[in-house]
């Protein structure tokens, strides 16, 4: 967790204005797909296993391999963690 705090804070540095663009606020974040970011998206709203995968049109071993993707780029233990995150981080809209 204290990681995700540590990652947090950069992200809050370059909004503060320390940044002199939006380019670099966006270099500090993870590049996502479209499909990690539906992901995501469909976490927040409650969907998870068999639903998660049926409204990504992936398969349930697809849906797996796309979770483990997405907690590696955003550095988190599961995949809850990684929807927080994206909303925090402003990857997700709130």
């Amino acid at each position: 967790l204290s990681t995700i705090h540590r990652q947090i804070q950069q992200i809050r540095t370059f909004t503060d204005g320390e940044a002199s663009s939006t380019s670099q606020r966006d270099e500090c974040l993870p590049k996502l797909s479209d499909q990690e970011r539906n992901c995501l998206l469909l976490l927040t709203e409650g969907y998870k296993g068999h639903r998660l995968a049926q409204q990504l049109d992936i398969s349930s071993a697809d849906l797996i391999d796309l979770e483990e993707r997405l907690i590696a780029k955003l550095g988190v233990a599961n995949r809850y963690q990684a929807a927080a995150k994206a909303l925090i981080l402003g990857i997700l809209p709130n």
